[in-house]
């Protein structure tokens, strides 16, 4: 059984990469550190907002793996901006690192993963998927990479129906990256984060729950949410 982890070394996609290993998935991370989970992991070397070498990256993987089991979008990018500075390169900087990257390794691996007896996709999202973005309109441009993403993972399925493809919105977990949003809005913006869930989870709690239920789960096209505890729901629209 293979996985492909985008975005699997660091952070929430770290934990998702050894609980799918600690199941006995073969794992193939792709991210910009320039090593895997040790030294001698399948991993590949790519900034995911860089086109040309992710199709490289992908194709490679394409050749080297006839079968793909299941495919991981863990990756994201939010970065807090004044409203007034929110320029039309922010916007592209944020769907490139939330939403292209994901549409480039489904249309190279789509047929992979059509060859494997029970193909899924996840994409990862947050409370911003389905909360207005004036909620926090510093997080726009975050806010509307990430209801394209939703989107995009439903309309995949229409076309590759073979396919099952979910998109899981988490809350805020504690990491690097969460901590650095947090220290951008409080001393540059002179601004709190509102939490769905009125503080960050335990990235380890949301990783084994996202597995566990991505793996059992038979639902395609839905949107999930998950809780600080890992209790997963259906979105309901």
């Amino acid at each position: 059984m293979i996985s492909v982890i985008l975005g699997g070394t660091s952070n929430l996609g770290k934990f998702v990469s050894e609980r799918l290993e600690n199941l006995g998935y073969k794992t193939i991370t792709v991210s910009r550190s320039s090593i895997g989970l040790r030294e001698d992991s399948d991993h590949f070397q790519c900034d995911l907002s860089d086109n040309i070498k992710l199709v490289k990256t992908l194709n490679q993987i394409k050749r080297e793996n006839n079968s793909i089991d299941n495919l991981w979008c863990i990756a994201g990018y939010a970065q807090p901006t004044r409203v007034e500075d929110q320029t039309s390169e922010v916007r592209i900087e944020h769907l490139n690192r939330n939403l292209t990257y994901v549409q480039t390794s489904l249309e190279i691996l789509k047929d992979n993963l059509a060859k494997s007896r029970n193909p899924f996709v996840v994409t990862l999202g947050s409370q911003w998927s389905y909360r207005s973005p004036e909620d926090c309109p510093e997080l726009t441009p975050y806010a509307n990479a990430k209801k394209s993403l939703m989107k995009y993972t439903e309309e995949f399925t229409l076309t590759n129906p073979l396919i099952r493809a979910n998109h899981y919105c988490i809350p805020s977990t504690n990491t690097g990256t969460y901590r650095e949003i947090v220290k951008t809005l409080r001393q540059v913006i002179n601004k709190e984060l509102l939490l769905s869930h009125g503080k960050p989870a335990d990235p380890q709690v949301v990783a084994e729950s996202l597995v566990e239920h991505a793996i059992k789960s038979n639902a395609t096209m839905k949107t999930f949410l998950i809780d600080l505890i890992g209790r997963v729901e259906v979105l309901s629209k």
